[in-house]
Formats: C-alpha cells, structure tokens, sequence
C-alpha cells in the first residue's frame, strides 16, 4: 500500500504530460481538467503564473523525487528495472518542463 501511494506523484506527472495545453491540441477533456487545475491553484496562490510554476516544477519534483526513493530501496531485480524506467521518465519531464517554465518566464521578463 506504501508503494502504491508513493507512485501518485509518477500518476500525476503523466496526467500533467497528457493534460499540458502544448502536448494536447485536439484533446479538449484533458485540457479543460488542466485549466481547472490552474484555475483552483490561481484561486489559492492568487496569481496565475505561481500557479503554473508549481503545476511545471512541484509535480515532476515530487515524481523524481518519490521514483528514486524507491529505486534506491528496492531488492527485486524486476522492480528495479520498472523503477528506473519511471525515475528515467521523471527526469526527463523536469528537464522539459524544467526547460518550458525558463521560456515562459523569459517571455514575462
């Protein structure tokens, strides 16, 4: 069950890379849940832009951050293999998100 929790964050970071307005041109239910999201963490940080950077930075974070955690506490060999293909995953998406927000960010400067 332990295990399980700790994979939300992986769960999340895939909806992020499904639901992103630049990754989903024709998918309008993905982009309305992302829009909602935004919309509730403007509501709670009162400003659209801290909002974003915590959809782009905390959640593929949080997902490396929990995907190593368990790569590097876990004995199976098989399981190792899956966790590192998440972990690989995770990285990847906070280098591009990573990479999205410095755009982002130069265009309001």
């Amino acid at each position: 069950m332990k295990k399980i929790l700790q994979f939300i964050p992986f769960f999340l970071l895939v909806w992020l890379c499904l639901s992103f307005p630049s990754f989903t041109s024709n998918n309008k239910q993905m982009m309305d849940s992302f829009n909602v999201v935004v919309g509730t963490l403007t509501k709670l940080f009162h400003s659209e832009k801290a909002a974003i950077i915590t959809l782009l930075f905390g959640i593929p974070s949080l997902s490396l951050l929990f995907c190593g955690n368990l790569f590097l506490k876990e004995k199976n060999k098989k399981l190792i293999l899956v966790y590192s293909v998440t972990l690989i995953i995770s990285l990847a998406s906070w280098l591009i998100f990573g990479m999205i927000l410095l755009i982002g960010l130069g265009n309001y400067i």
